[in-house]
């Protein structure tokens, strides 16, 4: 959700935070979610320090399949996994090699049907060696942003509620100079010698 949000940031037409919208709304996206996040669990490793995110339909996809069942299937690509339709792979998956398709479905033909409760053929090995340190890095700045923003919400009730950008932009930016200068105060007083 935070790349979505730097990327809509960067780029206002882009479509990520609509794609991040549609996957935390949907409940057969929610559901293909719960699916990768169980492979990764299974593999030892904490799904929230993965970008995890579902499939779009037309979107060419590749990457090694971490795990699946009859409904879903989790592909570990270079920079996130992906969970996608299990009807839109071959019926046979490669066991060590790459996998390229086309994702066809949107999620929407899925029933309100239960999927079983465990999920079979997931491989540990297929996380690739640099993701934990790239997560790690990812961990670290996300940890510095949100004391930010905490502070600027709990002490400084920062609350943008405006009418357009360029106010909002203006409002958060002050906020921004503020803490700022919050913190120069801060560290001022520590440096200072009685």
């Amino acid at each position: 959700m935070i790349e979505a949000s730097i990327e809509t940031t960067n780029d206002p037409s882009s479509p990520a935070m609509k794609h991040v919208m549609e996957d935390a709304t949907n409940p057969n996206r929610q559901e293909a979610l719960r699916a990768a996040f169980t492979d990764l669990e299974q593999c030892g490793e904490k799904p929230f320090e993965h970008n995890i995110r579902t499939a779009r339909p037309g979107e060419e996809i590749t990457g090694q399949v971490l795990g699946h069942d009859n409904r879903v299937a989790s592909i570990v690509t270079d920079d996130r996994i992906v969970a996608v339709d299990r009807a839109d792979l071959p019926k046979r998956l490669p066991d060590d090699h790459d996998i390229t398709f086309t994702a066809r479905s949107d999620f929407s033909a899925w029933g309100a049907s239960s999927r079983p409760p465990w999920r079979g053929n997931v491989r540990s090995s297929l996380i690739p060696r640099r993701a934990p340190r790239a997560n790690g890095r990812r961990s670290k700045i996300r940890a510095f942003v949100e004391h930010v923003l905490a502070q600027q919400k709990s002490r400084m009730g920062l609350f943008v509620r405006t009418i357009g950008i360029a106010r909002a932009r203006t409002k958060i930016g002050m906020a921004n100079l503020a803490y700022n200068l919050t913190r120069f105060v801060w560290h001022q007083g520590r440096t200072a010698s009685p």
